[in-house]
């Protein structure tokens, strides 16, 4: 087991970290590399031993802050534990830790004729183990689900160097599904280290399109007339106005035209029947093809986003902000968050609604802020932040989707009921008494936003 010299690996991508990081006096970091279940059990119970904190550490490429430490921590990079340790597909499953690249499972199950259809943007740089632990959802979600609906069982690390091994079958009434714990815990419950995943047999055929509808709530109520009948596109994407008027350039239709992306995948006489049933609804909402749009998706799908890359430039801060909203209030979150982006510095906001439900759908925001330094930038990304969750909150949105807590979205994670709260303690309590694992000090959200006021709202 090697150690020490990967403290550079110990931050994730979140942007205000890298904007003000520099001279920012960071506590010593402690990273190590196990290289094998037993050497997490053992750097484990020896932190549990003497009162130091650990977590987990996959492809650090979590936006949200997840990472960030404010006092020494001991980092387990997962990196090591990469292998793919059985493909069935006779049962379609797949067992592989936790420290696997999402990009090179697949590929090795396409070798097979299978795949995982768990496609998030960052497929080629994110891992299994950090997609179990923030509850991650890939871009053929209306398919395939997220990693919850993939996950069958999980080997994980207690915060006391224990083991536990869930059970792997199709499916059990044998109590609460003990898997499922670990799923959105943000490595609170434990170090998962391998996973049992659903895998599928690769599609016959694919079809994607781009279409544009006359306004964004035309595009949506067509969206949740596919989810709640039945129809359940592969993917499904609707832009706002803003994003689709970047999406089409020169071609724009107006400022309220809505582009929607959709895609099916499957039997070759399933997905003819699926896409002609879609094309007939789309042609009697009066929607035009624009499938030069749905090409160059496809082809940037995996690109980073302008706001990581950009994040270098003076005086520049973006980010992307998830959240999920009922039908009934879509419209009306949409407008009330964007608005408040703008209000509080933005310099630029586009969004779209990328994951759908019988119930309702994320949306998904991207703001830019261009300020005079980066120090006014910062202010305002924080600004920003506060208003989008005080807003959600207001409205009964869901203050996350994908992206996770993290050290952003910690102020208002305590918005709960609290005999919620209480359980929520008691469950740590069990898993980790000693709270080694992601302790409180690893996402200080209070000290990023020291005005926050949590309360009130869902937080589904």
């Amino acid at each position: 087991m090697s150690a020490a010299p990967l403290t550079a690996l110990a931050h994730d991508s979140w942007p205000l970290w890298v904007k003000t990081s520099a001279g920012a006096g960071e506590p010593a970091l402690n990273v190590v590399e196990p290289e094998s279940v037993e050497d997490v059990c053992r750097v484990l119970g020896e932190l549990a031993r003497s009162g130091r904190a650990a977590t987990a550490l996959g492809g650090a490429s979590n936006v949200v802050g997840c990472l960030y430490s404010s006092e020494p921590c001991t980092y387990l990079s997962m990196r090591k534990l990469n292998r793919v340790l059985a493909i069935d597909t006779d049962n379609c499953t797949v067992t592989v830790q936790a420290g696997a690249y999402g990009g090179e499972l697949e590929r090795e199950l396409n070798a097979h004729g299978m795949t995982l259809g768990h496609y998030p943007q960052s497929l080629e740089i994110s891992t299994v183990g950090g997609w179990i632990a923030t509850r991650a959802i890939g871009t053929f979600s209306g398919l395939y689900g997220g990693i919850e609906n993939t996950l069958l069982a999980v080997t994980a690390v207690l915060g006391d160097g224990s083991l536990v091994e869930t059970p792997l079958t199709p499916r059990t009434v044998g109590g609460p599904s003990v898997a499922m714990m670990f799923v959105g815990a943000e490595g609170t419950h434990g170090v998962v280290t391998s996973a049992t995943l659903r895998i599928y047999p690769c599609a016959e055929r694919h079809v994607h399109d781009a279409w544009i509808l006359p306004s964004l709530a035309d595009a949506l109520a067509l969206a949740q007339a596919f989810v709640q009948r039945g129809l359940h596109p592969a993917m499904l994407r609707v832009y706002d106005g803003a994003e689709s008027r970047s999406l089409l350039g020169a071609g724009a239709q107006g400022e309220d035209a809505s582009v929607m992306i959709v895609a099916f995948e499957g039997l070759d006489e399933v997905v003819d029947a699926q896409y002609g049933a879609a094309e007939r609804a789309l042609r009697e909402a009066g929607a035009s093809a624009c499938p030069q749009v749905a090409e160059a998706w496809f082809e940037r799908r995996y690109d980073a986003p302008a706001f990581l890359t950009r994040i270098r430039e003076p005086g520049f801060i973006g980010d992307a902000i998830d959240v999920v909203a009922w039908w009934s209030g879509a419209l009306d979150a949409h407008s009330a968050i964007a608005s408040a982006i703008r209000e509080h510095g933005a310099s630029a906001c586009y969004a779209h609604f990328s994951h759908f439900y019988h119930q309702g759908s994320s949306i998904y925001f991207i703001f830019e802020v261009q300020a005079d330094d980066d120090a006014a930038a910062a202010q305002r990304y924080r600004d920003i932040w506060r208003a989008v969750m005080q807003t959600a909150q207001r409205l009964d949105v869901g203050i996350a989707h994908h992206h996770g807590i993290g050290a952003v979205r910690r102020p208002w994670l305590q918005c709960g009921s609290p005999s919620l709260q209480a359980l929520t303690g008691r469950l740590r309590d069990a898993f980790d008494p000693r709270r080694v694992l992601a302790p409180e000090n690893l996402t200080p959200g209070v000290a990023v936003f020291p005005q926050a006021q949590p309360g009130g709202g869902v937080n589904p």
